[in-house]
């Protein structure tokens, strides 16, 4: 967002006397895909007063969305077994460090500038490319089936999706399809 013009009139106005509308319309537009950084930012130029991402994640916590989880937990619901041994640490591969970012990114977290365009530039090559994860071989890009849906990763066959708002953490940003 920060390399592109936003249409600030397209955003929900806060109620009068108010930096932020409300926890449902934030709600509304973070599952839309912008981050809690991105609305602090949008929230900022429309008042003219400072808005930060905390209070931004607190006016929506307020009406009980808390999407965010730590990166521990995120980390885990990769439906994966990531082979982590010497000469074979698949974990700290480029692909799979795109995949923590990409994650970290859409449960509202800020990332450093560098890996921030790392990820737009990988979610480029994910238009019509899924990841899949292979013990022998890492990660790896291959075309994209119908089955794949948004999601940046193959769902290996036999294991369950998360819920929606976990499962929405895999996708792909609305923008971006």
């Amino acid at each position: 967002m920060s390399n592109e013009h936003v249409d600030l009139s397209m955003f929900p106005q806060p109620e009068r006397g108010e930096k932020l509308p409300s926890g449902h319309v934030l709600k509304r537009l973070h599952q839309a895909g912008y981050n809690w950084s991105q609305l602090a930012r949008i929230y900022t130029q429309i008042n003219g007063e400072k808005v930060t991402q905390q209070g931004v994640q607190w006016k929506a916590a307020s009406i009980g969305y808390k999407p965010h989880l730590g990166s521990k937990e995120r980390v885990r619901m990769i439906p994966y077994t990531i082979r982590r041994e010497p000469g074979h640490d698949h974990g700290n591969s480029a692909l799979h460090q795109r995949l923590r970012d990409h994650l970290t990114e859409r449960a509202g977290e800020d990332l450093p500038v560098r890996r921030g365009a790392l990820l737009m530039n990988w979610r480029g090559r994910l238009q019509d490319q899924v990841m899949v994860y292979d013990w022998e071989k890492g990660w790896k890009l291959t075309p994209r089936t119908e089955q794949d849906e948004d999601l940046v990763i193959r769902w290996p066959e036999g294991v369950a999706k998360p819920d929606p708002a976990d499962l929405d953490l895999f996708r792909l940003p609305p923008k971006l399809t």
